[in-house]
């Protein structure tokens, strides 16, 4: 995760959706999921939907994700 965090903080490189990636990297420091999944969620968020559903069980109980089983 140093990588990634190195990688946003660099002039070198321009983020798209920036914000969003840096809130997906503080939600999978705490949560339990990985960070593509909080970054897929994060993403969908901001196209508008409120649910993104996912078969990663350990997002259960996460308000934004529905785990199919």
């Amino acid at each position: 995760m140093a990588t990634l965090e190195r990688i946003v903080e660099a002039d070198l490189f321009v983020i798209e959706h920036d914000v969003l990636v840096r809130q997906s990297i503080e939600e999978y420091r705490s949560g339990k999921g990985n960070f593509a999944d909080y970054l897929i969620g994060g993403l969908a968020r901001h196209a508008g939907c409120s649910d993104t559903v996912t078969f990663d069980h350990a997002l259960a109980g996460h308000a934004r994700f529905t785990v199919l089983r």
